[in-house]
C-alpha cells in the first residue's frame, strides 16, 4: 500500500515546474504513459497540483454566450467595482459619470468547468462536490466569517481594465448556504473545537444569487447532511479543505 501511494504521489509531483533537471527528462515519458490528468492521494493532490500557477484555466471548449439576468448583471458590476483598481464600472444603459468610468457588457460566456490552483470547479448541476466552496468574508461586504456557497454558473466576462485594454476574467454565480441564527449557534458542537475548522450551516440555499471572482474563493469544503438534536431544520457540516489549514494540522501532528 505504501508503494502504491508513493507511486501515485510521484505522478502528481511531476506537475511541478521546479523539478530537478534529471527528473524533468522523465516527465515526457511519464505523461505519455499516464496522460496529463494525474491523480495521487487526495491530500497530496491538493498540494502538488497547486504548486505551479495561480491562474484560472477555463475548459477549452467554447461556451455559450448569454445575456445576464438583471440581478446577476447588477451583482457582476458590484463585484467588478469591489475588486477594481482605479476604474468605476457602470451599467451599459447609463451615461458615464467621469473619466475613469466604463460601461460593463451585459453578456458573458458560460463554462462547464475551470481549474483553479489545481482544483476543479463546476456548477452544481454538473458535479455537486466541485461546486461546494468557501468564500472570503470580503466577498460579502460584511462580517468576518467565511461563508459556504454553491456554484450555480461559471462565467467568463470581458471588460476594460487599467489602460482601457479589454481582458477576460472568470466569475462565479453562487448561492450561499443559510447560516445558523444566534439562538441556534450554541447547538453547533463543531464550533467548540476550533482546530477542526468545521461548523454547521442550514442545509438549504438562500434564494439570492451573487457574482464573485476567483480571488474570493478560499477553497472547496467537504460536507455531509446531518440532523442535530434541538434543531428543527436539517443541517450541513462544513469542513474546510483549505491547503494552508491542512498544512498546519499536518505540522502539529508530526
Amino acid at each position: 500500500m505504501k508503494s502504491f501511494c508513493r507511486g501515485s504521489n510521484l505522478r502528481a509531483l511531476l506537475l511541478h515546474d521546479e523539478l530537478p533537471e534529471a527528473i524533468q527528462d522523465y516527465r515526457s515519458i511519464a505523461q505519455e504513459y499516464f496522460g496529463t490528468d494525474f491523480r495521487g492521494t487526495l491530500r497530496h493532490d491538493l498540494q502538488a497540483m497547486a504548486g505551479s500557477t495561480d491562474e484560472c484555466f477555463p475548459v477549452a471548449r467554447k461556451g455559450k454566450v448569454v445575456t445576464l439576468p438583471a440581478s446577476q448583471y447588477a451583482s457582476l458590476i458590484s463585484c467588478l467595482n469591489r475588486i477594481s483598481d482605479g476604474i468605476f464600472y457602470q451599467p451599459y444603459d447609463q451615461p458615464l459619470e467621469g473619466a475613469h468610468c466604463v460601461h460593463v457588457e451585459p453578456r458573458a460566456e458560460t463554462k462547464r468547468a475551470i481549474k483553479l490552483h489545481g482544483d476543479n470547479f463546476t456548477p452544481a448541476w454538473r458535479h455537486v462536490g466541485n461546486s461546494q466552496i468557501l468564500l472570503r468574508a470580503t466577498a460579502l461586504g460584511s462580517g468576518s466569517l467565511a461563508r459556504a456557497a454553491q456554484i450555480q454558473k461559471i462565467l467568463v466576462h470581458s471588460h476594460p481594465g487599467l489602460g482601457r485594454s479589454t481582458f477576460s476574467e472568470t466569475f462565479f454565480v453562487v448561492k450561499l448556504y443559510r447560516e445558523l441564527d444566534a439562538a441556534q449557534i450554541p447547538l453547533d458542537p463543531y464550533r467548540i473545537f476550533h482546530a477542526l475548522d468545521a461548523r454547521l450551516c442550514i442545509d438549504d440555499l438562500e434564494p439570492e444569487e451573487l457574482v464573485v471572482s476567483s480571488t474570493d474563493i478560499i477553497s472547496h469544503f467537504a460536507s455531509c447532511s446531518i440532523d442535530i438534536e434541538g434543531l428543527k431544520e436539517r443541517c450541513r457540516v462544513v469542513l474546510s479543505l483549505d491547503r494552508n489549514f491542512l498544512d498546519d494540522i499536518e505540522t502539529l501532528q508530526s
